[in-house]
């Protein structure tokens, strides 16, 4: 739930406005959550057949594993999510590719991660990342981005403010009036400096064979001109 006097409120408001945005119109029959922890995303899924979580840790899990590695057959997903883990993992390509494995060809995923945020809070605290950092990665592992945003620059920048300020009774305050002013100033959009503290892709298969069946024409095309 998000709570105005809450010091993660902008970020979790900004991940909820925008997983409804990626979550409308994909399909829905069978759903993966990568890293569910307490499966906040389930109730986006409705009508979902079958909706099932894997966690290293979390008790909410139906299965119990690491994103590297997932006990699943390949192509047997049609929506991946996979939210504020990727930070988490040791091989991030790895897991990219385990997503992609599991997806059907149509599949879609649905995947956040931080920008900058403060280290050491959880026990494994790897990686931070840029939304070019990110691109280059999905397409290594055979994604095509379709939609992407990042939070914008001032909300960023109160969110991380927000950190700073004791969670007391005293401190609640002025967690209400910072939180506010990122809320009031997101309607800037991202001037000035770039910085994000999340950001969150919406992405498909690459259909690698065609592209590379059309690279072949091309390259023979080139040589009948030769």
């Amino acid at each position: 739930m998000k709570m105005i006097t809450d010091s993660r409120y902008l970020v979790k408001r900004f991940l909820s406005e925008n997983f409804v945005k990626c979550a409308e119109g994909v399909p829905s029959n069978r759903i993966l959550d990568v890293g569910c922890g307490e499966k906040p995303y389930r109730l986006y899924f409705p009508n979902a057949i079958y909706y099932v979580g894997i966690d290293k840790r979390s008790v909410s899990a139906d299965v119990n594993g690491v994103g590297e590695y997932m006990p699943f057959r390949s192509k047997i997903f049609d929506t991946v999510i996979c939210t504020q883990m990727l930070e988490h993992v040791e091989n991030p390509i790895k897991v990219l590719e385990e997503l992609n494995r599991v997806m059907t060809g149509d599949g879609v995923l649905i995947l956040s991660t931080h920008g900058f945020w403060i280290e050491g809070h959880e026990r494994t605290d790897y990686w931070r990342w840029t939304l070019q950092g990110l691109y280059k990665i999905f397409k290594e592992s055979g994604f095509n981005v379709i939609w992407s945003n990042s939070m914008g620059s001032f909300p960023s920048f109160f969110q991380f403010v927000s950190l700073f300020i004791p969670s007391n009774l005293i401190g609640k305050p002025f967690q209400v009036l910072i939180n506010l002013n990122g809320l009031v100033l997101k309607g800037l959009g991202n001037r000035g400096p770039n910085v994000h503290v999340v950001h969150i892709i919406k992405a498909t298969k690459r259909l690698v064979q065609i592209e590379n069946n059309l690279d072949n024409k091309k390259s023979k095309g080139s040589k009948a001109y030769r």
